[in-house]
């Protein structure tokens, strides 16, 4: 009898620092049966129903912390919780740990142990890899919003009800913008304060639509931050810098003469740059997806203006003569910079073309096959990339899968390694695996021919580690503080957010939708760790902005308190691709 009851499997487990070991979230295995520990009922196979657990915890060959617990019931009591950090200090940031857990007990036959037999005794222990969840999230904030969105219910927040944060008052707090087309903005503090609102009567939400960039930035260095936006103003659309903190109109100018060249919603960006070489960034740029650029300085005085059609040298493609857009540069949707050059003015990377700070291409890769059969000719996610964090730069183009130097050569290809990129909408050169010394590189494809709308991951050689089928999008952030990133999925059958590790294991679940444009993965409250930030609205009308973060507490709460990031970087440039 008693040699039928043995474990097969056990527990080993990597374990990063600053996790927390909940076993309830273990697999269990006792000869063919398969089970949770939280749910296994181990009075069924140890009819003695008595039971002995050791838990051990190593670094390397050194043991670090042992664990015991003794039940007289059902090995679902158990729910032992190990947390790590005392042992930052002492192995660092990076540290691997492994646990290991033994299961001592009585049957009918006698005790055992192991799973062999030592002068009658056997001994019921083995290894197994698994990975728990991380500690669940936990609703952080919950701002009610005062107005609803007014479009479709596939993206129920759609009338740029996106979430914008600066901090306007310079306390070292967010607040949080929202522009609704031309209908209207708000301003609320962190603790769901109406600061004030702006509102027109004759707005529209498609009139001109800023999906995911209007900056807030302080643009005439007077201390505050400054809305650079978009607002109709006497029947015109018109640039805007508005004091942050009030809504009050600071300087206006007369939106740049493209707009007919697209039908429908007007997708634009407003953008801050560097492009005459001042000591901070102090220049705008306001672009329409694929149609035009327009460059001006901290006052709205025009710098210069970009017209791809007027580029002769670069013919247009099949598709952009099909749908009459004029795609004929690979042009994309909002642009980026950097100093390539190092002369103190930034460059420009609009899909796939690179211009300089004065507006005049210096590369264009409109050639390359850009998205596989689909070939719709324009790069979502175009990104300047630091690949080993050396400061030795990349480009990398999520349409194609293409990773170029700066001087638009093709290094790595996606499609050439046999992958069919048919619509690179959002990419990420991040590690999420903590077994590896190099980064991953993160596509997604919303047609892929063979897999549907998934997230793949591959190697920087182009080698494919691991893919998994999502719903139009998928993020990465700093969720639990550990030495990767997590990535967030939409996981739309469940009406929820699944965030899941590298190797595709569901670290834990957030009870709220995930969307393509409104929803945000960012540190918006200063506590070093990123935020799951998505608006809801519930079944009796009302609008909300949740914020989830991880429940386990990271450093002394104390001390994280008052910890609030200044403005940074990331939000001025924020954008949804």
């Amino acid at each position: 009898m008693a040699a039928d009851i043995q474990l097969r499997e056990g527990y080993i487990l990597p374990i990063r620092e600053g996790d927390v070991l909940n076993w309830n979230a273990a697999e269990v295995c006792w000869g063919n049966r398969k089970g949770h520990s939280k749910s296994f009922d181990w009075a069924e196979l140890i009819p003695g129903n008595r039971l002995h657990m050791v838990t051990e915890i190593w670094h390397g060959n050194e043991k670090i912390l042992e664990k015991r617990l003794f039940s007289g019931g059902c090995f679902n009591r158990f729910q032992q919780f190990a947390d790590l950090r005392p042992f930052q200090k002492r192995f660092g940031s990076n540290a691997r740990f492994t646990v290991k857990a033994s299961l001592y007990g009585y049957n009918e036959d006698g005790f055992f142990e192991n799973g062999e037999y030592r002068n009658g005794i056997l001994m019921a222990h083995a290894e197994k890899e698994f990975v728990p969840w991380t500690s669940p999230a936990k609703l952080e904030k919950r701002i009610e919003l005062k107005y609803l969105p007014g479009l479709n219910s596939e993206h129920p927040m759609q009338g740029n009800y996106y979430p914008r944060f600066g901090d306007v008052d310079n306390d070292g707090r967010y607040e949080i913008f929202f522009s609704q087309g031309t209908t209207g903005q708000m301003m609320y503090d962190m603790d769901g304060k109406l600061l004030w609102e702006w509102r027109c009567e004759d707005g529209a939400y498609e009139e001109m639509r800023q999906d995911s960039d209007c900056a807030i930035y302080d643009i005439d260095n007077d201390g505050f931050a400054e809305v650079i936006c978009v607002r109709k103003l006497d029947g015109k659309i018109r640039i805007c810098i508005v004091d942050g903190r009030t809504g009050i109109l600071k300087k206006s100018a007369v939106w740049p003469k493209y707009l007919d060249r697209l039908e429908g919603g007007h997708r634009s960006s407003l953008r801050i740059a560097n492009l005459r070489g001042m000591e901070r960034p102090s220049d705008i740029i306001a672009s329409e997806d694929y149609v035009h650029m327009t460059a001006f300085d901290d006052q709205l005085n025009e710098l210069w203006d970009f017209d791809p059609e007027t580029q002769v040298k670069y013919p247009a493609s099949w598709f952009a003569n099909l749908h009459g857009y004029p795609y004929k540069l690979g042009l994309g949707h909002a642009p980026q910079f950097c100093d390539i050059n190092h002369d103190g003015k930034e460059e420009i990377l609009w899909g796939a073309t690179l211009l300089d700070s004065t507006g005049k291409i210096l590369w264009s890769r409109n050639d390359l096959r850009m998205v596989g059969n689909r070939e719709d000719e324009h790069i979502d996610c175009p990104r300047f990339v630091d690949i080993n964090d050396d400061g030795n730069l990349k480009i990398y183009f999520s349409s194609g899968g293409y990773l170029l130097d700066l001087e638009g050569n093709v290094l790595m290809s996606l499609e050439e390694r046999g992958y069919k990129i048919m619509h690179g909408q959002r990419a990420a050169i991040v590690k999420v695996d903590p077994d590896s010394k190099e980064k991953q590189l993160l596509q997604m494809d919303f047609h892929h021919s063979e897999f549907g709308c998934c997230l793949m991951i591959f190697d920087l050689q182009g080698k494919m580690l691991n893919h998994f089928p999502i719903y139009r999008c998928f993020m990465v952030g700093n969720w639990d503080d550990t030495a990767v990133k997590r990535i967030f999925l939409a996981d739309k059958k469940n009406n929820q957010t699944r965030i899941i590790d590298g190797k595709g294991n569901t670290l834990c679940t957030i009870p709220a939708k995930m969307y393509l444009w409104e929803s945000v993965v960012a540190d918006v409250c200063g506590d070093s760790r990123d935020k799951f930030v998505t608006p809801v609205v519930t079944e009796d009308g009302r609008a909300y902005l949740d914020i989830y973060s991880c429940s386990s507490q990271c450093g002394d709460p104390a001390e994280d308190q008052h910890l609030f990031r200044k403005n940074s970087t990331k939000f001025w440039n924020w954008t949804a691709f």
